[in-house]
């Protein structure tokens, strides 16, 4: 409902040819305020047949307030040579006049560039003009600038009531003083943000539930991951704290190792070098070996455990598996894959049907999730038996209490550690001085994987590397990521999909109620960039509870998007009223 000011008036006082268009968006913004009824405009207000300065005179004397609205040309206008200000009988030289004789409260408005005359500027009677304080219009903000106008028009408005009000019963206007007091909060956070009405709002919420099932549905598509890898990286990059393993170790097999070594590119890899390998790593005390490395059997159904010309070399290393699991443990990985139906079936290893006789021997399959993010659980395959994952399988034979209480139907996150904060050596040097290699291997969990080249020495992509949050790294190093956080209980329990949702509106919910406030739009932009910049460092410091990052971004833009568009509209609005004027 439009606040009214009693009988009074707000006067606006203008130069057609000087600031007509900035005027007639004046007119509008005060009278979806205040009525039509207490604005006075000449070409709205003067009936055909009315004396045109007998009615302006009756309604400067009777109005409340005057605007003075004031473009770059109100001083010069001129009929002929003379200035039309120094016309005592200049209709807009008596409107200002009668205002500030009559002790009416007068606000000018700067249009257009316009400054505020001085005083020897102005012909005497209207000198005390350029002693009020003055509302400046910029064409990026206008719908601002005439709220600050639009304010201080209030403040009249409830000043003059309060006066009224004294008048009839000074309990009554002592009664509501309080209320009174607490008209500018309100207007700040009602009737701004229920200003824009119900069909800005609705279409506001239709574009972010649009927004969040569409980011949801693309975050499921894994849609964005690179980008969201790398905003964790640049932001875990800023971070003053830098992990470090504190349980495991790699052992990698590189170009060096596979090309130049005694390997000699040749898959499937020698078995009697990975049997020495075992035995080299026994000498270095760990507490338990586990190999990320390709064991798979030709034949996935096991028709054909292994070719007859590598047979000798695999009974070389399963014999080392065997003779270094009496004391020590081993993890092997399991091969999974796609039976009919989708179901997840054992496939054939080169270990299958070798009795490791009372070996500590364990077994897990290395299949990764499609978000590497979040450890795999024990699988149970179609005949009904479950395998644990690669890195379960070694916790729980580490260290099993780390595993109690685990929800193995909803995989928890993990938080990464980088590829370098991982105490390294290679196969080669294992094999040519184990004894040196004791100082960091002892009593740590030691995972043995390979990222050599595929096609030659520094040669193609390189083999089992895998985009994650700290960027490309091999196999092992994740799964090394998975035993540290659930051996240090850096993993976090998946948040409900409704309560991330609720957070999603929300956040974005507020960058729409910024965007309707009657703030600078720098303000805005600094306020929204506030927001986001928040956002992002929540979303760091809870990355792996809350997964929120991908989310966010559609429905931010499409809002942004509206919002961009309501903004052109206001300058379009300015634009087209400038050239009709």
């Amino acid at each position: 409902m439009a606040k009214t000011l009693g009988s009074s008036r707000i006067f606006i006082s203008y130069r057609r040819e000087d600031s007509a268009g900035y005027t007639r968006l004046l007119y509008e913004e005060l009278v979806k305020r205040f009525g039509n009824e207490s604005i006075f405009l000449d070409v709205t207000q003067i009936k055909p047949g009315e004396d045109f300065a007998e009615v302006i005179a009756g309604a400067v004397g009777s109005c409340q307030a005057l605007i003075a609205v004031i473009g770059k040309t109100w001083l010069t206008v001129a009929d002929g040579t003379k200035r039309r200000l120094d016309d005592p009988n200049d209709q807009l030289r008596l409107e200002i006049k009668t205002a500030l004789d009559r002790n009416i409260k007068v606000f000018p408005v700067l249009v257009d560039g316009a400054r505020m005359p001085k005083e020897f500027e102005l012909p005497v009677d209207l000198a005390p003009l350029a002693r009020r304080q003055a509302v400046e219009v910029r064409d990026s903000s206008w719908r601002y600038d005439f709220s600050m106008l639009i304010t201080a028009l209030e403040e009249l408005a409830h000043g003059y009531s309060r006066r009224q009000a004294q008048r009839r019963s000074p309990r009554a206007a002592d009664r509501k003083s309080t209320a009174d007091l607490s008209v500018p909060l309100r207007r700040h956070w009602s009737r701004q943000i229920l200003g824009k009405g119900p069909r800005y709002w609705l279409t506001v919420v239709f574009l972010i539930f649009i927004g969040v099932g569409i980011g949801n549905w693309l975050d499921r598509q894994r849609f964005g991951t690179d980008l969201r890898f790398q905003v964790f990286q640049g932001l875990q990059a800023l971070s003053p704290h830098r992990g470090f393993s504190r349980m495991t170790a790699i052992v990698m097999i590189n170009d060096e190792d596979y090309w130049k070594g005694p390997l000699s590119g040749r898959t499937p890899l020698k078995r009697d070098y990975l049997a020495d390998l075992v035995r080299a790593l026994d000498l270095a005390d760990p507490a338990v070996i586990a190999l990320d490395l390709d064991l798979r059997s030709p034949i996935p159904d096991g028709s054909l455990i292994e070719r007859p010309e590598y047979q000798a070399e695999t009974l070389s290393f399963l014999m080392a598996v065997k003779d270094v699991s009496s004391h020590r443990t081993i993890v092997l990985p399991k091969t999974l894959g796609i039976g009919p139906g989708g179901a997840l079936m054992p496939e054939s290893d080169i270990y299958d049907h070798f009795d490791f006789k009372n070996g500590d021997v364990k077994i897990g399959h290395v299949t990764l999730l499609s978000d590497v993010q979040r450890v795999p659980a024990r699988i149970t395959l179609k005949n009904g038996i479950f395998v644990n994952s690669f890195a379960r399988a070694i916790v729980r034979d580490f260290q099993s209490e780390s595993l109690e209480e685990r929800n193995e139907a909803a995989p928890p996150y993990i938080a990464y550690l980088r590829a370098s904060d991982f105490p390294v050596f290679s196969a080669t040097d294992v094999l040519s001085n184990p004894t040196a290699a004791t100082k960091l291997l002892a009593h740590k969990i030691v995972l043995v994987g390979g990222a050599w080249h595929s096609r030659a020495y520094n040669r193609g992509p390189q083999v089992d590397v895998y985009r994650t949050p700290v960027g490309l790294i091999p196999g092992v190093f994740i799964h090394a990521n998975y035993v540290e956080s659930l051996l240090n209980a850096r993993t976090f329990q998946p948040i409900p999909e409704s309560l991330l949702v609720t957070v999603e509106i929300l956040l974005v919910l507020t960058v729409a109620v910024i965007f309707v406030l009657d703030i600078r739009p720098q303000y805005k932009l600094l306020s929204i960039g506030s927001v986001s910049l928040l956002l992002v460092v929540f979303s760091f410091t809870s990355w792996q509870l809350l997964n929120l990052l991908p989310n966010f971004w559609v429905p931010t833009l499409l809002l942004g998007g509206h919002l961009l568009v309501e903004q052109i509209l206001e300058w379009r609005n300015l634009a087209v009223a400038k050239s009709t004027a």
